[in-house]
């Protein structure tokens, strides 16, 4: 199965969001984790299935956070 790769600043912000949300309610960082990587899923499955923001940038919206995931 693909997974996803991020570039080094967006790793590091994914990393960071993580442990923001797991000081903020235990378990939430796991979740939070867990939604990201189901939502990297869906652009590998089906690249052109989501929205674009301009003709050669799409984005995925990060199910129950407020978060969208730009390639």
């Amino acid at each position: 199965m693909k997974r996803a790769r991020f570039v080094a600043p967006a790793r590091e912000e994914f990393l960071g969001d993580v442990a923001c949300h797991e000081q903020v309610q235990p378990g939430q960082g796991v979740r939070f984790a867990a939604a990201v990587e189901e939502a990297t899923a869906r652009p590998l499955a089906f690249p052109f299935k989501s929205s674009t923001a301009i003709p050669t940038i799409r984005r995925v919206i990060i199910k129950n956070f407020p978060f969208s995931i730009v390639y």
